[in-house]
């Protein structure tokens, strides 16, 4: 009931550790137990080694302390440990673990809806931020979509309706980000059609470009301020109080050049060890003065996932940017079948709403993130068990 739990705590501090500390267990287990399984995770033993060699590097050229160093890599490797966990080993869930499910998601949509019409002091008082409610509403949404299929992939119209309203209840935090997963997420459940983008259609063309035309208007005003600008029409103060992010975008870029190929290294810049240890980087380039970057006032230091990558060069954003491709493709194949549209969006929405989020603040890397990731390795579980030979399918299930 791991999901179960997540999903009720997402506001929660550590439930995110705990639940990668389980999910470790779960695959040092099968490892020792089925021999035959091993292989399975051979993602997940080269995520690690190749995040210890980013340890060895950083030791070597002193990004941090050492203690910090390895306080970063357990950051790190959580989120991609959860979707390689759990589509190793496929959980099954039952009838009744999704109506549990279904009701905790429920419950939680309900409460973060509350909390909005209550407003600010309510929110920042239980879950800190106004954008998390938003989180909220859209991941539990997607998990109720998904505990609520039958056994034929197929959902009933009642429940496609409580999660369109869900979505819809979810606009009132107001979140940039929040519009264009919203309109994504509609665009998948009304306008998408399995195999739609194989092949050239220009209806299909003209739909894909509507959609991110769509999308991008809902957005400019603070993508324009975030990367081009820096400047906006409205008067918001949380755009005020983040130049930090700007200014860390321009300044990984910076770190991507001279750091090159591997980076400045783990707890170096725009993480939580770089502040709870202040990284050296931050006086090499001059943002130390920055609201919000300061040792002194450091409450922005984690507010661009994206940004952080600069820690890993180059190197590591093309080992990034191939991850997203290798996880889109162990799904992808449930295109070819219409009766797995929605398991498809599903997945989908959830890797678009990672890639969205990461644009701004840590969530990939918290509770949410881990969440996001578990739902896609639910997915791509489905979409490896209904593509392969009897053969093949000789795998370790674990019931949750």
């Amino acid at each position: 009931m791991c999901l179960a739990l997540m999903s009720t705590v997402v506001y929660l501090g550590y439930i995110d550790e705990i639940a990668s500390f389980i999910l470790a267990i779960v695959a040092f287990t099968d490892c020792l137990i089925n021999a035959e399984n091993r292989k399975r995770y051979i993602p997940l033993f080269v995520l690690i080694s190749v995040l210890f060699c980013y340890v060895l590097y950083s030791i070597a050229i002193g990004s941090n302390g050492i203690k910090y160093i390895l306080i970063d890599f357990v950051i790190q490797i959580k989120s991609f440990l959860a979707f390689i966990v759990i589509y190793a080993i496929s959980p099954i869930l039952t009838v009744s673990d999704k109506k549990i499910i279904s009701v905790i998601c429920l419950f939680n949509i309900v409460g973060m809806t509350v909390l909005l019409f209550l407003g600010n002091t309510y929110i920042e008082l239980i879950v800190g931020h106004i954008a998390y409610c938003g989180i909220t509403i859209a991941l539990n949404s997607l998990i109720f979509f998904f505990c609520n299929l039958d056994e034929n992939w197929n959902i009933k119209t009642s429940h496609i309706a409580l999660i369109v309203i869900s979505f819809l209840l979810g606009l009132m935090c107001a979140r940039s980000k929040y519009y264009a997963e919203f309109i994504f997420f509609m665009f998948m459940l009304f306008v998408y059609k399995p195999g739609m983008m194989r092949g050239f259609k220009f209806k299909h063309l003209v739909l894909i470009l509507l959609l991110f035309s769509v999308i991008a208007l809902a957005v400019w005003n603070k993508f324009s301020y975030y990367f081009i600008t820096g400047e906006s029409d409205s008067v918001d103060p949380d755009m005020l109080e983040s130049f930090a992010r700007p200014a860390l975008y321009a300044t990984g870029g910076l770190i991507i050049l001279d750091y090159f190929p591997f980076g400045s290294g783990l707890a170096s810049f725009a993480t939580y060890a770089s502040y709870v240890n202040y990284s050296d980087i931050y006086y090499q380039y001059g943002i130390n003065k920055i609201w919000g970057l300061s040792p002194d006032m450091h409450d922005f230091i984690c507010d661009a996932f994206y940004a952080e990558l600069a820690q890993f060069g180059v190197v590591g954003v093309a080992l990034f940017i191939y991850f997203w491709y290798w996880a889109y493709q162990k799904f992808k194949h449930l295109t070819k079948n219409e009766n797995f549209k929605n398991v498809f969006i599903i997945g989908a929405c959830a890797l678009f709403f990672i890639l969205v989020e990461c644009t701004s603040g840590t969530f990939f890397i918290q509770t949410p993130g881990i969440i996001a990731m578990m739902i896609l390795g639910f997915v791509s579980a489905i979409a490896r068990e209904h593509t392969t030979t009897s053969a093949e399918k000789k795998s370790f299930k674990i019931r949750l």
